[in-house]
């Protein structure tokens, strides 16, 4: 489903073994499914999955974000030193 069709409530995500995040952008998923999602790994034991691309972890907007503090990698893009 599209990440805006993510189900709003806990009791509806009960229903999902897994989410799985690939190549989106968190433009696509509201503050509240965030938190939401993040109680639904951490409350639930539910799995998530966030595959790389353009618009995921650090350059999808994720960073400082709940999903952020639930995935086991940084999302902030480190600065380069020359």
């Amino acid at each position: 489903i599209h990440p805006t069709e993510m189900p709003g409530t806990l009791t509806r995500m009960q229903r999902y073994d897994a989410v799985i995040l690939q190549n989106v952008s968190a433009e696509y998923v509201s503050p509240p499914q965030q938190r939401m999602l993040a109680q639904y790994v951490n409350n639930l034991g539910g799995g998530l999955v966030m595959i790389g691309g353009p618009e995921s972890f650090g350059a999808g907007g994720w960073a400082n974000s709940p999903i952020d503090a639930i995935l086991p990698v940084e999302s902030q893009i480190p600065s380069q030193t020359v």
